[in-house]
């Protein structure tokens, strides 16, 4: 089964978005670079970015990983 990683991301956000702890995050947006690493791009409001690595990952795998980095 394909896994949209960028919906995935979008619908974390949103959901996150609903908590007290992810009511300042802006966006989550999907990004392979030029080495074809894949990124999770949060984004607060203030401009503040946190990259995760989500390389090789599957859908519940970003999910956990983006959750692990956010409330580390």
């Amino acid at each position: 089964m394909y896994e949209d990683k960028a919906r995935i991301l979008e619908a974390l956000c949103e959901t996150l978005k609903l908590t007290r702890y992810g009511s300042d995050i802006e966006k989550i947006t999907y990004l392979m670079d030029k080495n074809s690493e894949e990124w999770a791009i949060v984004t607060w409001k203030g401009g503040y970015p946190k990259k995760i690595c989500i390389s090789g990952d599957s859908g519940t795998a970003i999910i956990t990983d983006v959750m692990n980095h956010l409330f580390e």
